[in-house]
């Protein structure tokens, strides 16, 4: 790739990084990967920009499908504990703790009066398999 195409693609990618790095934290529920999962998107599309056609896909719709790509790698590529199981407890009649919480769920940093309810949206989708939250951002 030359200076003048990366230069390009820097030009046509830097508007959606805010709303992709956004999309990316839907998926994954933290900013901290959502941010290296982002910058993996966005090394593969500069990567393949030469390929890239406009008659074939937008620019945006491109961009997302690569970034959505990358999200499904990482979430599959994670190890999962079994459910119910939780730490040590001194009562044996204490019931079983739910794994179904998102205690590791970060908020995005956006200071929009909605913030709450976007951070209970995201907590929900994280209690979806991968491919199921991928579809329904897309929708």
């Amino acid at each position: 790739m030359t200076a003048s195409t990366g230069g390009d693609f820097e030009r046509r990618s830097d508007p959606y990084r805010h709303e992709l790095m956004a999309h990316c934290y839907r998926l994954l529920g933290s900013t901290h990967e959502a941010e290296t999962q982002l910058w993996t998107a966005l090394h593969r599309a500069w990567h393949a920009y030469a390929r890239f056609d406009d008659r074939r896909a937008a620019m945006r719709t491109w961009l997302y499908g690569i970034a959505t790509t990358a999200c499904l790698q990482s979430l599959t590529a994670r190890r999962y504990l079994p459910s119910g199981l939780g730490g040590p407890s001194d009562d044996p009649d204490r019931p079983p703790v739910r794994g179904d919480d998102v205690r590791w769920l970060q908020p995005f940093p956006d200071a929009t009066p909605r913030g709450d309810l976007r951070l209970a949206f995201v907590a929900a989708l994280q209690l979806l398999p991968p491919h199921q939250r991928a579809v329904l951002l897309a929708a």
